[in-house]
């Protein structure tokens, strides 16, 4: 049922609903003058409002990456994207929110998190600078080179050692780092056993 032209007040009012079989309508749509569409409450405030949960995509595997666009144009550079992906089969399954055309945010159905990649292999993965106030990292540390039974090298062991390998021993080199990256909790207790050392 639609019911159309009613006014109340200064505006022109459409409601789409149900009627049942004793006459008493179930509003479920609402259309204002103006542009404004209500899903659950017949005053809507934004151009589309949803008073409830919603849903995008289908029960079954027939829709494979339902897309949510948000922008002011059709152009690559003019609107941004939600979007969830589905590959079938036990794949990779993410939901990514980005600017249409990039990387954005993923998120993987594992729980990994990867901002400006699109494959996270761990809880966050960031292709890019990170800023922040502070960084905690939870992980063991050094004063065990302060116990009677730590073998504390002589300088000179340490010296030969870095005649021969090019970094102090125990410290991995520039070729290790570059290839596999640095663990940063593990690096500061390593750091604060050579100071300490």
């Amino acid at each position: 049922m639609i019911e159309a032209g009613r006014r109340f007040g200064n505006q022109a009012v459409a409601h789409f609903g149900l009627i049942d079989n004793v006459g008493v309508i179930s509003r479920f749509m609402t259309a204002i003058e103006g542009g404004k569409v209500g899903i659950g409450t017949t005053s809507p405030g934004q151009q589309l409002h949803v008073y409830g949960s919603g849903w995008l995509g289908s029960t079954d595997d027939t829709l494979q990456n339902p897309q949510l666009y948000i922008g002011r144009g059709t152009g690559e550079d003019e609107y941004g994207i939600l979007e969830y992906n589905y590959s079938g089969g036990g794949g990779n399954q993410f939901i990514r929110l980005a600017h249409q055309g990039g990387e954005g945010i993923n998120i993987l159905n594992n729980g990994n998190v990867g901002i400006g990649t699109t494959n996270p292999a761990n809880k966050l993965d960031v292709n890019g600078a990170i800023r922040a106030k502070e960084f905690f990292v939870e992980t063991g540390w050094a004063d065990f080179v302060f116990e009677d039974d730590y073998p504390l090298p002589s300088l000179s062991e340490v010296k030969s050692h870095i005649e021969e390998h090019g970094h102090l021993p125990g410290v991995p080199s520039a070729e290790e780092v570059h290839e596999n990256g640095l663990e940063m909790g593990e690096a500061q207790t390593l750091m604060m056993r050579k100071i300490e050392e």
